[in-house]
């Protein structure tokens, strides 16, 4: 997986708000430590604060931020797109006469993100990839991708690289295109379904 951009500022907030928890974590376990214990426990919260954010920041970059309830609050923009979604494909490679069945899988943290496609001749993957919580359109997710082709596809078929824009038109639905680079010079749209 890869590091996405967001177009919020939540993850600035968010790190804030991990980071005084940690302290006030690590400043209340200090007082609690009996002081015969360690004579020098006033140095205990360096450590502590390190590895309560730690543990706090890696728990919620791969769970607690799918919590319903903090989007509910609207402390969370981050949408969930992680799974597999199936749909199709027209190409102007085929003049848009064939719907190409095409499965995609996202994999997705709150900082981390992979998209990959997988087609008949064809599968591609994610290189850089944005969402944009705030766009007129809705939510969008944009990504590079880099494609490579099956052995037993078109003797055509060259590996090449592209972009992909996709729109959410429905929580379960993605629509969009994509265009490739000059390699391949084709362009197409795609309609998904999770």
């Amino acid at each position: 997986m890869h590091d996405y951009a967001i177009d919020s500022r939540e993850r600035v907030f968010v790190v804030r708000i991990l980071f005084m928890v940690s302290a006030l974590v690590a400043g209340i376990a200090a007082v609690l430590i009996p002081s015969d214990l360690t004579p020098m426990r006033w140095l205990l919260p360096i450590p502590a604060i390190a590895l309560v954010f730690g543990v706090s920041y890696w728990a919620f970059d791969n769970w607690l931020w799918r919590w319903r309830f903090l989007r509910v609050l609207r402390l969370i923009s981050v949408p969930d797109l992680r799974g597999a979604w199936t749909g199709t494909v027209a190409s102007s490679y085929t003049e848009f006469e064939h719907q190409q069945p095409v499965t995609v899988t996202i994999e997705q943290t709150w900082t981390k993100m992979a998209v990959r496609l997988n087609a008949a001749e064809s599968r591609s993957w994610s290189l850089t990839a944005s969402i944009l919580t705030n766009s007129p359109e809705g939510l969008v997710l944009t990504y590079l991708f880099d494609n490579q082709p099956e052995a037993e596809s078109d003797r055509t078929m060259e590996r090449f690289r592209g972009t992909t824009v996709l729109v959410r038109t429905a929580s379960d639905q993605l629509e969009g295109y994509y265009y490739t680079g000059r390699g391949r010079g084709t362009h197409g749209s795609l309609k998904l379904r999770r």
